[in-house]
């Protein structure tokens, strides 16, 4: 009995230990790693994609890099950019690979860190969400058939494809 009592609380202190020193640590080191994104924005992005240029429609200039995960659409637009390495566009200045890749990785584990902490898995519609109705049946071309979907008249899914 006293075993069991002992080894209780020793895993919780370890647990309330391990629990406020992780976050910590991650806060610490994550300022730094932002603050270094943020200016690298700053020099090859939002010279053209600023709230006064707006070129493509599109501004970063107020977007905060502290809070990827809350905005993914725009985020998510520019990570596609960089991906294809369509962003800067050619001509422009370009930054070194390892810091074009370290923003594309910062902010796709920016975005998949928010959306482990809050998933959504959407709307999951079931039989009883929703009732049943028939599908009508829309009226079909003057002279077609179901030939085409018919496998033993050589349609679509027959033979030879």
């Amino acid at each position: 009995m006293k075993t069991l009592l002992l080894g209780s609380a020793v895993f919780l202190v370890c647990m309330t230990a391990s629990g406020q020193n992780v976050p910590a640590a991650k806060i610490a080191s994550a300022a730094p790693i932002a603050a270094a994104q943020r200016a690298l924005l700053g020099q090859y992005c939002v010279t053209c994609h600023n709230d006064k240029t707006k070129i493509d429609n599109f501004s970063l200039q107020k977007e905060d890099i502290n809070a990827v995960g809350d905005r993914p659409e725009v985020w998510e637009r520019v990570i596609r950019k960089l991906r294809a390495g369509m962003m800067p566009p050619p001509g422009m200045p370009r930054p070194p690979l390892a810091k074009y890749e370290g923003l594309r990785d910062f902010l796709e584990t920016e975005i998949d860190r928010k959306a482990a902490a809050h998933p959504n898995p959407g709307s999951i519609r079931t039989a009883s969400s929703q009732p049943n109705r028939i599908r009508q049946r829309r009226p079909r071309p003057a002279g077609s058939s179901d030939r085409c979907l018919d496998p033993a008249a050589g349609g679509r899914f027959g033979p030879g494809f």
